[in-house]
């Protein structure tokens, strides 16, 4: 199997990840990682919650030249699920992709993925790949929130499960070069949090109720909210657990 090389940069400190790999040269399968971000982003506007020494954060650049900016969406589906595997590799537990780009187990979140891309006229130039995994940390304000240890009661060693993350990037990096882009929206879909299931989601500051039917071509949340099908971009719903 063809293989991306990878080069790992520790760095003790950084603002974010993502940031700071933005400053160096483009240099395919760089990754960077730290012990400590002291403004970790997520999505949007969010916050990621990590106490130093305890957990994976981590940002990885790729060069996706190869993939029209139309298709841009499968890159993050790609992502969430060598996320996944990753994650359910380690602990053999049901895991699932929350739309769009967190890794729950169960009702917790145990992951989370922010991806950038740089756009250079009608080409997608480069992606950056922002991951946080919650690894030794044990106690989090958000109720919400796990970690490795939290499952297998022990330490792990960040080198060691960087090294099997990005083994699953490498993977799933091909199978977008290859154009697989149909088996993987198949992938996403089958392991979308809640899908097919009545959910509570804020819309417009309004509460409402709805099925999660699919995430279709474009990323976009496909609900079934009464009898009308209706797609909504990341900013435009949260749901409500």
């Amino acid at each position: 199997m063809l293989s991306i090389h990878f080069k790992y940069l520790f760095i003790n400190q950084v603002k974010s990840t993502n940031s700071y790999i933005k400053e160096l040269l483009h240099q395919n399968g760089l990754v960077v990682y730290t012990a400590h971000q002291t403004e970790g982003r997520g999505t949007g506007n969010n916050f990621w919650e990590s106490e130093p020494q305890k957990n994976l954060l981590c940002s990885v650049l790729l060069e996706f030249n190869f993939i029209k900016i139309e298709n841009q969406a499968y890159i993050n589906m790609a992502v969430c699920i060598a996320v996944h595997t990753f994650i359910k590799k380690l602990t053999n537990k049901n895991c699932f992709i929350k739309w769009p780009n967190d890794i729950y187990i169960e009702n917790k979140k145990i992951a989370g993925i922010l991806i950038e891309n740089a756009i250079q006229g009608s080409i997608l130039k480069q992606t950056i790949i922002g991951i946080g995994v919650n690894v030794n940390q044990v106690k989090f304000e958000n109720k919400n929130a796990i970690s490795l240890k939290n499952i297998l009661n022990h330490d792990l060693k960040m080198e060691d499960i960087l090294k099997q993350l990005t083994t699953e990037i490498n993977e799933i990096y091909f199978k977008l070069k290859n154009q697989e882009f149909n088996q993987i929206a198949i992938q996403y879909n089958l392991l979308l949090y809640r899908k097919n299931e009545i959910c509570t989601f804020e819309i417009n500051n309004e509460i409402c109720q709805g099925e999660i039917v699919n995430v279709n071509n474009n990323g976009l949340l496909q609900i079934l909210i009464g009898n009308k099908l209706r797609e909504f971009a990341h900013k435009e719903i949260s749901m409500v657990i």
